[in-house]
């Protein structure tokens, strides 16, 4: 029987955090089973993120991909490249305020606001730091995450959302 040749989904993210948990994704076998393979790259920060998506440079970093995605959260995003951003003919998983309120998905329903995210997502993970070994194990509950973000699925600036479940949806079908 002859190997399937896989597709490539290239995943621009903005840290260590969401380098962690998408490799850690990668892992799961709805991912292995599907006709992607994840190749995740760690952009160190958004600044080099946003020259990525907004072409200012080389789009050498595409290679052959398929899919092309970035992950990045509002941080000190201004409304106007928020705007440049969704308007990309890309797959954007945006997270609002930070990557850590799909992390806390992974426990509870988001709430409409939050006042400091990491405070709320320590009540289960009481050890955690940005880039943390321990995110790993939260993707083995990623289908709670999106249960857990139906109705902050959209991508949205002014308010508490994440719309990572767009990446997830492309792999799982």
């Amino acid at each position: 029987m002859a190997r399937r040749i896989k597709k490539i989904f290239t995943l621009f993210v903005e840290g260590q955090t969401e380098k962690i948990y998408f490799d850690s994704l990668n892992q799961l076998d709805f991912v292995r089973d599907s006709n992607y393979r994840l190749n995740v790259i760690d952009c160190a920060g958004a600044d080099k993120l946003l020259k990525i998506a907004f072409g200012k440079k080389k789009k050498r970093e595409f290679g052959q991909s398929d899919k092309v995605a970035f992950v990045v959260d509002k941080d000190q995003m201004t409304k106007a490249e928020f705007d440049l951003l969704v308007g990309l003919p890309y797959i954007i998983g945006f997270s609002n305020p930070q990557f850590e309120i799909w992390l806390l998905a992974h426990f509870e329903p988001l709430k409409e606001s939050y006042s400091d995210v990491v405070v709320s997502l320590r009540k289960y993970m009481p050890n955690y730091q940005k880039a943390s070994p321990e995110i790993s194990n939260l993707v083995k509950d990623y289908q709670k995450a999106l249960k857990n973000t139906e109705k902050q699925s959209e991508a949205k600036f002014e308010q508490v959302s994440t719309s990572i479940v767009k990446i997830i949806e492309v792999i799982a079908n």
